[in-house]
């Protein structure tokens, strides 16, 4: 059998060979650059939400600390109707607000999902306090008491809302939930309980009241004609 390869022109074998090794070459090269490139790239956007936890973090926790706050405003002061001349009551603890937009970090370092949830819980705040603002519900008396009842309630959800998303933020970046965060969480739950205990009470004390006011105007209507 005749030997093929000896009848070719060895420059074009070496040729081959050398244009193969480059074509290898090149492709290493480029999944070695683009591996180089994702390290950095993922280095970089660890660094950005990292820096996006130490702003935005605190804010939240602020924003839930203050509607903590907004838990215990029953429009009194010292025991004292709050509004001129203490005739009304009025708020003393003035609602909070989150402004994620005007925070110059870089949103796109966080997944999707908690991107999402951060830069929309202003929205979805709004939404929960909004029926606050119905002045026939809450303006006319004896409304202000149920005012400051259904605020409480509203405001001690959002405080908890926020500290679920900075849980969830300090997870992504750190793995784990900070000590302020835990102790704030621990003061949420404590007040909760405690709102709990106050809304059965007062229901108790209402059903009592109604009773009683129910049994004077008894009393007071006349008695049927013939009777």
């Amino acid at each position: 059998m005749p030997n093929v390869l000896s009848n070719i022109d060895p420059n074009i074998v070496s040729g081959a060979i050398g244009g193969v090794c480059g074509v290898i070459s090149a492709l290493i090269t480029a999944r070695l650059t683009s591996g180089a490139a994702k390290k950095q790239f993922d280095r970089t956007t660890a660094i950005n939400a990292a820096y996006l936890t130490t702003q935005i973090a605190p804010t939240l926790r602020s924003y839930a600390a203050t509607c903590l706050a907004v838990s215990y405003d029953d429009g009194h002061i010292h025991g004292q109707r709050a509004g001129s001349n203490g005739e009304l009551a009025e708020v003393t603890v003035p609602s909070p607000i989150f402004k994620p937009t005007e925070a110059a970090v870089d949103w796109k370092s966080l997944p999707e999902l908690l991107m999402s949830d951060l830069l929309t819980f202003p929205e979805r705040a709004h939404d929960a306090a909004e029926g606050l603002s119905d002045h026939e519900t809450y303006f006319e008396p004896p409304g202000h008491d149920d005012f400051f009842a259904d605020r409480q309630v509203i405001y001690m959800q959002l405080g908890t809302a926020a500290l679920d998303l900075v849980d969830r933020l300090e997870l992504h970046v750190m793995g784990v939930v900070s000590a302020q965060s835990m102790a704030l969480r621990t003061r949420l739950s404590e007040r909760r309980s405690q709102m709990g205990l106050e809304r059965e009470r007062a229901a108790i004390r209402s059903t009592q009241s109604g009773d009683f006011w129910n049994s004077i105007r008894l009393h007071d209507m006349p008695a049927p004609p013939g009777s």
